[in-house]
């Protein structure tokens, strides 16, 4: 049994007669005759009672002919859905993002876009660092990431850019440094530091750190480890230290305080981050979404 005599079947059925479904089929009666009657066979049931002037399904027949018109209608719908799919029309994306992605108007124009375009495409969240973004990009696991770069992208990967972001340094509202219009470096180095996770976070700690040396100072690093900005952020409220963190469009929230950094000199990209090679539809409309967004913010 095959979809092409299911619809023999249900043709028939519906004409009850075999010529006229022959006729309709663009096929010989004879061969139309031979279908149903391998069909009957295979299930060992007598579909239709033979009258003079035509056919009548049996009881049989008439079950048979409410599961046949699903399984036909199943078959239209996959085979919609499968070239949907593969012209983007539906299907899904999935996205790494930061914690605080939702603190960048690009990101939320970015994402408020597609979804209102492109309402059949479905959009999967995972929160991780860019270090992890950019190893869940190389394996697969992710589609897209909204990833910080320091350094040269893998050439697997390649990227459009959002924006560009100089660092603040974050400190509590009872601290000094708070009552300054800006801060320099060695303003800093007697501070204790509220420092990143090194593992997920390598490019951005090595580069933070190389422009502290350079001011004459290592950081004193009091608590390190931190993958959380809000967890960095309650370390800051509560006077444990300072940190630095992308300006990301900051302003003063009740205990914290953040301070531009005149010569610090470390400038951080966001950018939408996808494997190399043939793009999807749906990827490409997300980029064109990026673009947009870019545009109308500069």
């Amino acid at each position: 049994m095959n979809l092409k005599t299911l619809k023999y079947f249900v043709v028939v059925a519906e004409e009850g007669n075999m010529h006229r479904a022959a006729e309709r089929l663009h096929i010989a009666q004879p061969a139309l005759t031979r279908q149903i009657k391998v069909l009957e066979n295979a299930l060992r049931v007598e579909l239709f009672e033979r009258l003079p002037r035509g056919v009548q399904l049996t009881a049989a027949g008439r079950s048979y002919l409410i599961d046949a018109r699903n399984l036909l209608e199943l078959s239209a719908q996959a085979n919609e859905r499968v070239a949907m799919v593969n012209s983007g029309i539906m299907g899904s994306l999935r996205l790494g993002l930061h914690e605080v992605a939702h603190k960048y108007g690009i990101f939320r124009r970015i994402i408020e876009t597609f979804t209102n375009n492109y309402r059949d495409i479905q959009l999967s969240f995972n929160i991780m660092s860019s270090q992890r973004q950019l190893d869940a990009l190389l394996v697969g696991d992710i589609d897209v990431g909204f990833v910080y770069l320091w350094q040269p992208l893998p050439h697997q990967l390649q990227s459009q850019k959002l924006r560009s972001d100089q660092y603040v340094v974050a400190v509590p509202a009872n601290n000094p440094l708070a009552s300054k219009a800006e801060v320099r470096l060695e303003d800093l180095a007697q501070e204790r530091f509220l420092w990143v996770d090194r593992g997920q976070n390598q490019a951005q700690s090595d580069t933070l750190m190389l422009a502290c040396e350079r001011c004459g100072f290592v950081p004193n690093t009091v608590h390190d480890g931190l993958t959380s900005e809000e967890a960095m952020l309650s370390l800051v409220s509560v006077g444990a230290g300072v940190a630095f963190m992308p300006a990301t469009d900051r302003e003063a929230s009740g205990p914290i305080m953040f301070k531009p950094v005149s010569n610090l000199n470390v400038e951080v990209e966001l950018h939408l981050t996808f494997r190399s090679g043939k793009q999807t539809p749906t990827l490409g409309w997300l980029l064109d979404c990026a673009a947009e967004a870019v545009a109308e913010a500069a």
